[in-house]
Parts: C-alpha cells; sequence; structure tokens
C-alpha cells in the first residue's frame, strides 16, 4: 500500500484541512460557489468482526486493530470533526466469525444500528445463512431459501439497496430497495445500491431461489435511470452509489488518481464508464477486500478494505449551475494499539514490515483512542455462549508457523485443507479446495477451534465427485486460469502448469494419461464447488456426478477438526508445501487474474 493512500488524521485544524504528514488531495475543484456540503464516511466488508484481531509486527511484537469498540470510537471522532455526515457500508456484513455466525447475523445488525448506518448494499455473502434456523440451505419447499437474511433485514434500522436484482415477476424483491434519500446538511442525497453481478457463482446458488443479478450493462443502465429519476422527482442533488462490486488496484497513488494501469478489470469500472459523467458523484465499493482510491469518469471510487480495519471518508460539495466537487480526505486505519518508530505510527501490518519501533496505544485527532465498551453489552450474552466452544484447543495439534493462503496459487494452507478434506471421507480418492474459500491463515502455536472458524466460516457440507481423467484435468485447467481462485488438490496429484496449461498429471505418482477414460475419481470437495461455485460449473459435470453428504457429521470445519483430532501431532508446514517438490510446478506464469471473487 502506498503511504499516500492512508492520511493519517493527528489533528483537526479549522473546518477543512486536517494537520497531518499528507495533505488531502482535492480530487475536483470548481470555482463555483459551494451551496452545501456534507461528508462521506465509507466501511465494508465488515463479515461479522465484531471482535478486534491481532497482528505480528516489527520484531515478533502485537498490535491490535479492528473490532466494533474501535470502530464506533473511530466513526464517533470522525463525526465530530467532520461534521454532518452519511455512513454508508459496501456489503457482506454478516458471514466470517463464531460471534455473528451462530446467530446469522443479528449481533452485528445490533451493532449497525448502534452505530448509526445509513445505507448498505446488499453483499453476496448476505444470503450464506439461507433458511431462518438450524438449516443452511432449503431442504423442502416450504424452507425460505432467504429467511435468514430477510429477518436481518427487518431488524435493521437502515436498508440494503440492490437495484440490479429481480424476482420471478422481473420486479425488485419487496425486502430491498434500489435507493434512498437522505437529507445531510441541508442537502438532498441519494444512495443507490447495486449488488455483484456474479453473486450466483460466490455463494451457494440453493440461496438464490428465485433471484436474478442482472450484468454489468443492465446494472449501468439500471444506475443510470434511477439516478435521473432521484433528481427529477426527488429533488436529489448528490448521488452516492454504494455496490457490492468492487475493484484491485496496485497504485493507490493520490497523484495517479485517474490511472488505471495498475488496476485489474473489474465490473465496477466498466459500469461506472457506461454512465454519464456526472451521474454519480462518489462509489463506496466493497468485495474484493482491497483499499482503493481511484477517479472513473468523474465518480471517486472508495474502497476500504475488510473487516472493519479501515474508514474511508472525503468531502462533497454541492453546486448551484456546476459540477458537484468530491474531495478525498483519507483512509484511515482503525488501530487500538499501533507500532511507534521515528516518523510512523500505525497498525497496518502491511505499512509496518521491516520496521521497529515500541507498541503504544492508538492516537487519532490529537489524543488517545478509547474504544468504546459501550457497545459490547450489544452482543456480550452471545460472547459469553459461544467462549467454552470458541477457545476449546483441537487436541495436541500446533503449527511452527503461520500457515498462510493464497487465493491464485498453491498454499501451505490449501494444501492442508485438501489433505484434510481427503481424509474427511474413506471412499475419497483426491481432496480439493479453492483459494476463495480459505478465508484466514492459521496462527503458529497451539489450534483453538475458532482458528478453525475463522479459516472456513461457511456452513459448507462435504461433498463426494465423480469425475474421470479428462474431467479431472479440465478441473485442473480451469484452476489454473485465475479466473475464480486457484484449485488446490491432496498431495496425491501433482501437476506442471505452463501458461495457465496443465500437463505431467499424475495420481499417486501414476501419469493421469495411464488412467482409463471412463476411470472415476472420487473427489472430496466443498458442496458450494459441486454446485458449480467459483468456476466449476464452467468445468460442465453431469448434475448427478455430485453427492452431497448432508450431516452435520460433514459440516466442513467439524469434520476438519475431527480429522486433526485423530492426527494429534504437531505439524510442521514442510509436510504440506515443500518448495523443492511443490504440487503445482509453475514452468511458465500465467497472466495476471482479471478479478478476485469474495
Amino acid at each position: 500500500m502506498k503511504k499516500s493512500l492512508l492520511i493519517l488524521a493527528a489533528g483537526l485544524v479549522g473546518t477543512w484541512s486536517w494537520s497531518c504528514s499528507h495533505s488531502p488531495s482535492r480530487v475536483a475543484r470548481d470555482p463555483s460557489a459551494a451551496t452545501g456540503a456534507y461528508s462521506l464516511l465509507a466501511i465494508t466488508d465488515f463479515h461479522g468482526a465484531l471482535e478486534s484481531d491481532t497482528a505480528i509486527v516489527g520484531d515478533r511484537q502485537t498490535v491490535t486493530f479492528g473490532g466494533a469498540e474501535a470502530l464506533s470510537a473511530y466513526i464517533h471522532r470522525l463525526r465530530g470533526a467532520l461534521g454532518p455526515s452519511l455512513l454508508v457500508d459496501g456489503g457482506d456484513l454478516f458471514q466470517g466469525t463464531m460471534l455473528s455466525n451462530s446467530y446469522e447475523g443479528a449481533p452485528v445488525i445490533r451493532f449497525y444500528n448502534e452505530l448509526g448506518v445509513d445505507a448498505a448494499a446488499l453483499g453476496n455473502h448476505e444470503f450464506d445463512f439461507g433458511p431462518a434456523g438450524e438449516k443452511a440451505i432449503p431442504m423442502t419447499s416450504a424452507d425460505d431459501a432467504q429467511g435468514a437474511l430477510k429477518e436481518r433485514v427487518r431488524e435493521a434500522h437502515f436498508p440494503f439497496l440492490a437495484a440490479n436484482v429481480r424476482d420471478p415477476k422481473q420486479k425488485l424483491p419487496d425486502w430491498v430497495k434500489p435507493s434512498i434519500v437522505k437529507e445531510v446538511n441541508g442537502v438532498r442525497v441519494g444512495v443507490i445500491g447495486v449488488s455483484d453481478p456474479h453473486t450466483p457463482s460466490t455463494t451457494n446458488a440453493l440461496n438464490l431461489v428465485g433471484l436474478e443479478f442482472l450484468d454489468a450493462t443492465s446494472t449501468a443502465a439500471l444506475i443510470t435511470a434511477e439516478a435521473r429519476r432521484l433528481r427529477e422527482e426527488e429533488g436529489v442533488r448528490s448521488i452516492v452509489l454504494t455496490s457490492h462490486i468492487g475493484a484491485i488496484c496496485r497504485d493507490n497513488s493520490l497523484e495517479r488518481i485517474d490511472d488505471l494501469s495498475s488496476c485489474d478489470a473489474t465490473d465496477i469500472f466498466q459500469i461506472l464508464k457506461m454512465i454519464p459523467a456526472g451521474t454519480v458523484d462518489a462509489v463506496v465499493a466493497g468485495h474484493t477486500h482491497r483499499q482503493v482510491i481511484k477517479r472513473v469518469n468523474g465518480a471517486l471510487v472508495l474502497q476500504s478494505g475488510s473487516s472493519g480495519k479501515y474508514v474511508g471518508w472525503a468531502k462533497v460539495e454541492v453546486r448551484e449551475g456546476a459540477p458537484n466537487t468530491v474531495i478525498f480526505g483519507g483512509m484511515v486505519p482503525v488501530c487500538v494499539t499501533v507500532l511507534r518508530g521515528q516518523g510512523f505510527e500505525s497498525c497496518d501490518s502491511y505499512e509496518l514490515k521491516g520496521k521497529s519501533g515500541v507498541i503504544a496505544k492508538a492516537s487519532f485527532l490529537g489524543s488517545d483512542v478509547a474504544p468504546d465498551s459501550s457497545v459490547t453489552k450489544l452482543y456480550e450474552k452471545e460472547l459469553a455462549e459461544i467462549a467454552e466452544k470458541k477457545n476449546a484447543p483441537v487436541g495436541n495439534v500446533s503449527l511452527d508457523r503461520e500457515f498462510t493462503r493464497s487465493y491464485n496459487g498453491e498454499s501451505v494452507l490449501g494444501n492442508l485443507v485438501a489433505d484434510l478434506q481427503l481424509a474427511m471421507h474413506p471412499s475419497a480418492d483426491i481432496g480439493m479446495t479453492n483459494g476463495g474459500g480459505l478465508r484466514n491463515n492459521l496462527p503458529q502455536g497451539q489450534l483453538i477451534y475458532n482458528h478453525i472458524f475463522r479459516l472456513m466460516p461457511f456452513d459448507n457440507q462435504l461433498a463426494i465427485v465423480k469425475v474421470t481423467p479428462p474431467q479431472l484435468e479440465a478441473l485442473i485447467r480451469s484452476g489454473a486460469s485465475g479466473k475464480s481462485g486457484a484449485y488446490v488438490f491432496s498431495k496425491n496429484v501433482r501437476f506442471e502448469l505452463k501458461k495457465c496449461l496443465p500437463q505431467n498429471i499424475r495420481v499417486n505418482d501414476r501419469p493421469l494419461a495411464e488412467f482409463a477414460a471412463d476411470h472415476v475419481f472420487r473427489v472430496a470437495m466443498s458442496d458450494f464447488l459441486a454446485g458449480g461455485g467459483s468456476g466449476v460449473r464452467e468445468v460442465g459435470l453431469p448434475p448427478d456426478a455430485a453427492e452431497i453428504l448432508w450431516s452435520r457429521e460433514y459440516i466442513l470445519r467439524d469434520a476438519m477438526v475431527r480429522v486433526l483430532k485423530s492426527w494429534n501431532r504437531p505439524l510442521k508446514a514442510s509436510e504440506f508445501m515443500d518448495p523443492a517438490r511443490p504440487r503445482q510446478v509453475i514452468l511458465e506464469a500465467c497472466p495476471a487474474p482479471a478479478s478476485s471473487g469474495k
């Protein structure tokens, strides 16, 4: 991350200027007098992160960041400093932690209500809980596939926005809205929301029964039409788009805010280029878990990472007879403690690579940050209920170092999970997982249940899928393409990759070419993959190829714990990924993938 993206506010002088190491960059200026102004605060992809998290930085030192208490404290200070503001979320509020998932996101809704969120985009992982109650997917015709989500929508004091979702009658479902209008500091602001067109491939499609997600072209047309309606019928003077369609840009320096050459081609940029310039003033983006600050076709794109680790902010000046002006303010890290050294103070592990200093309380706007402990009352009952299971050790299993994941390739963590899936069922010949399904690294030291939960928070079931040798090769090729994240296979499958094309595939040390074309391999994978998610649908496996093991015994994370307990020993990273003998040998690198689905 470029330092110039992080505008760290140390003190506020007057109404508009920050006293800090970098001055705010003015994204656009017009000499016409402003007739009104408001601030925009942006968060996204909270993923149930109500509790703070830690990272090892510097000389094996620990910093603490995120969590509801700290996020609340930072939001309140920003509001106090910036004046009238709009707090908008980019989607994916619930999925990812025991505290949230065990109650289908209800604690997050209570926190967001307290925080005063004005609107949220409808994220793909909002659908993960399926029917309300124990079932993770609908099992009978009486089960409401979106039952849990609808309960959260009813509880929320803010709307979920998704103008590009349609029900079987080609209408917007009655539990979401296309937009809302908020008056902020005398300015009527329209907030339009859109969901990711690729949602059917990034959550369990069984929970999307009856819903259609419109493509990028249709989404752009809907945004244009809704913006026109808001201006003509509702008297709106400024429009914000909240979009669970995000971006990936490697260079976010403000001096190159209009330069998209470091960015992957993603739908949000395509959509913004298709709508008339000036339609949208600012975009609160999400989904890709990255920090992004870009301007596209006149709209400021503000994407604030994930898990409540950052708050982005901007000022919008509304002008009479001239384009509105958007001033990028900053991307504020939500720190509880920081590593402080000469010329720096941060809790961002990327920024702190190779640096040393002392651990100190975080300060913001001129004084130490005091986490807002009052929000804990919103979920303290649930915290107590899950504490014992959350902290239960996984037998005598410990790791010799952090087991890390990779979205687009082989990793020690991916290999471990694939091996665990192979061991989950006696009929399995091969284990397979996907990079996007691994949501957190496993830390060095003793494993506890919560580590496994954070790695695999989804209520996915184990599936056994029958594939022939040509289909196995097609699976490997699909995963190597990088379009939907890599597929990682158990230790008995090895191959070489040359520009994404697999060759010299071996199963149990036997060349794949030696197997009869109708030979059947039984591949253990998640029901999400077996149902066609993350690109598996493109392989064209027959519908009857998959057997999903509908039993609580085969919820993947719990089956994983069961296998680990049977191993009951310390694990070394070298057992699962030997640099001298990788499972996937890269002869020639693939082109960079177009996007990252989360």
